[in-house]
């Protein structure tokens, strides 16, 4: 694999993560609360180049204590969880997480595919597509349908909460805007000054930034190509760092900078007001999907591989591979910055603690500064498997069972959930905390 830009990297010179795969019956979570024994199957690969070992987990009943009975593997569940635990017999260290849904709505979208899905900011709300044009909005809480929005006539692709609502407006389900540009499929949307102008990338090659008050585009951002479609872009808004490449007379430090992930297996980026292309990077696949965190750019492709780039050194810095069934939805979760204490003897109470019986002074222990909790990317792939990985530890933190080898089209990753969409038509939900 070659990476073009300020510096060029092969894989063979990045770290190259294979982690363990663990994976269970996508029911087991039904099997292991039915009052008669039953069973599901179990497996562990150490890695996506080796092969797979298979087990079957009985499961039985006497009281309220449950056992388990595998020949090599070994299992345990928390179900308060709803998490179930396994490991090689002879290699414990080589344990895995996988956690059943919490809800499973099968109701919002019934018979059909569920391509794409979105969770208002505030979490209250979702909106998914379907492969049968139908757009939904619906209570994150019980999954109740709240709103049925008209006007499509093909599969939704593409779903995305705006912030001003001058698209849909939700409470009355009426369509306010249509954006007519492309002449492909829409893949892709960011939006700018909080819904002003929207860019958009789509199937016909190219990207597009409009004005939405007046339904135009503004700019066009690449070639028409039908064999390089645009897959999925980013945006990297707000002031330009220090590091990001400089360009002409016309752009502007404040100017937002636009990365698309193109089938040819590139990813390429612009600065949105000069329209200047600022650099380019090539994969061995197709890129699926893509996301800026910080100063990362990461990017799913084709062959199951997940790649991250370092935008201030512009070059590859590691890549991931569990499977080689294609990537199709990343998504960052970064947790609220959370205060500790310095001691467990530093009281919860604001108020002054009584001075000691013995009249001698203490000395007062001012609590630490608040720690981030650990960042994390959670993965949706072609064939099923859906996953919390460490950008930090660098291991795979849970899987997300439900899903019999269907497409995981979307996730969303918002306070203490997680929202998959999935190709067999259900949405699920899970507790992340």
């Amino acid at each position: 694999m070659e990476v073009e830009g300020k510096a060029s990297a092969t894989t063979d010179s990045v770290p190259r993560h294979l982690p363990p795969s663990h994976l269970a019956q996508a029911d087991w979570d039904e099997v292991y609360q039915e009052k008669e024994p039953g069973s599901f199957w179990v497996s562990f690969r150490p890695s996506v180049e080796e092969k797979a070992l298979y087990d079957d987990v009985k499961v039985s009943r006497q009281g309220s204590a449950v056992t388990f009975d595998c020949a090599q593997l070994t299992a345990s569940v928390e179900w308060r969880k709803r998490q179930l635990t396994l490991a090689p017999s002879s290699q414990s260290e080589n344990k895995g997480v996988l956690q059943a849904p919490s809800s499973t709505w099968k109701q919002i979208h019934p018979n059909q595919r569920v391509l794409s899905m979105d969770v208002a900011p505030g979490g209250e709300l979702g909106v998914s597509g379907g492969s049968d044009s139908t757009v939904r909005v619906w209570h994150t809480k019980d999954g109740l349908m709240r709103r049925d929005l008209q006007g499509h006539v093909g599969e939704i692709n593409l779903v995305k909460w705006f912030p001003s609502g001058k698209i849909w407006d939700v409470m009355t389900g009426h369509c306010a805007t249509t954006l007519q540009g492309h002449s492909g499929a829409v893949t892709g949307a960011v939006m700018i000054d909080r819904g002003r102008n929207l860019i958009s990338t789509s199937r016909d090659g190219t990207a597009l930034l409009w004005d939405v008050p007046t339904q135009q585009p503004i700019s066009r951002y690449g070639y028409i190509a039908a064999d390089n479609a645009a897959n999925a872009c980013s945006l990297l808004a707000g002031p330009r760092p220090a590091w990001c490449p400089s360009g002409d007379d016309q752009q502007e430090p404040s100017s937002p900078v636009l990365l698309v992930a193109k089938e040819e297996g590139s990813m390429v980026s612009w600065d949105v007001r000069s329209k200047r292309e600022l650099f380019k990077w090539k994969a061995n696949e197709a890129l699926n999907c893509c996301l800026v965190a910080d100063d990362d750019v990461w990017a799913g492709g084709q062959d199951g591989t997940i790649l991250r780039w370092d935008l201030r050194t512009q070059s590859l810095v590691e890549t991931i591979q569990r499977s080689r069934a294609p990537i199709l939805s990343l998504a960052m979760r970064r947790d609220a910055w959370t205060p500790t204490l310095a001691s467990t003897e530093v009281p919860l109470s604001t108020e002054p603690a009584p001075p000691p019986a013995d009249g001698t002074a203490t000395e007062a222990v001012a609590p630490r500064p608040p720690v981030p909790q650990e960042k994390t990317l959670w993965v949706g792939t072609g064939d099923g498997l859906c996953f919390e990985w460490g950008v930090d530890d660098k291991r795979v933190h849970r899987d997300l069972t439900g899903s019999d080898c269907d497409h995981i089209n979307s996730v969303v990753v918002l306070n203490d959930s997680a929202f998959v969409a999935c190709g067999d038509g259900t949405i699920r939900k899970y507790k992340t905390l």
